[in-house]
């Protein structure tokens, strides 16, 4: 999927699967007192969150089939977000996602002229760049700004150093970078 090299009926067989299995997540985790339920919930979250991506930002994606994988991505993002704020693997795992989420936002918003999905006050916000030590692109990056953060992102690259541009208007999505990526 993340070579854009799937059709619709791929697509929306993607979709359908990945709604079922949101669906299973959140009725697992409401009922479960199972402390390794988030574990698993973080896991299928990404293998679900990865592939919807991939037909957000395809553009070739039929309007009713990315309007379905859209809606999908955004539960799963919101899910995911969730959980990272007293998960410390659903947070490492959403800030290593952070460049195909702001990628698929960026597109889901540019198409619906809607509101910046990631940035919504009930979530935790995404940090939008990478601390560079400079103190001016990178301030308002830190722990006191992102509570839900328990640790440090001074190690971490920039994501947008990496990426490579795919169609037009300088956008880049480079998702094999991020799932080859070891930091």
């Amino acid at each position: 999927m993340s070579r854009f090299s799937f059709d619709n009926t791929m697509a929306d067989e993607v979709v359908k699967i990945a709604q079922s299995s949101i669906a299973t997540l959140k009725d697992s985790l409401r009922t479960s007192a199972d402390p390794t339920d988030r574990y698993f919930s973080t896991i299928y979250l990404v293998g679900v969150i990865t592939p919807l991506s991939c037909i957000v930002v395809k553009e070739e994606t039929l309007p009713l089939l990315r309007a379905e994988a859209v809606a999908s991505w955004k539960e799963a993002v919101q899910l995911l977000q969730e959980i990272a704020r007293d998960f410390d693997l659903a947070r490492r795992l959403l800030q290593r996602f952070h460049g195909v989420i702001k990628m698929a936002d960026f597109i889901i918003v540019s198409q619906s002229n809607g509101t910046n999905f990631t940035n919504q006050s009930a979530l935790p916000d995404l940090p939008n760049e990478v601390p560079n030590g400079n103190g001016d692109d990178g301030a308002a990056q830190g722990l006191n700004e992102h509570p839900h953060l328990l640790f440090p992102l001074s190690h971490l690259p920039t994501p947008a150093g990496n990426d490579q541009p795919f169609g037009g208007g300088g956008m880049a999505f480079d998702s094999d970078y991020w799932m080859s990526t070891t930091w």
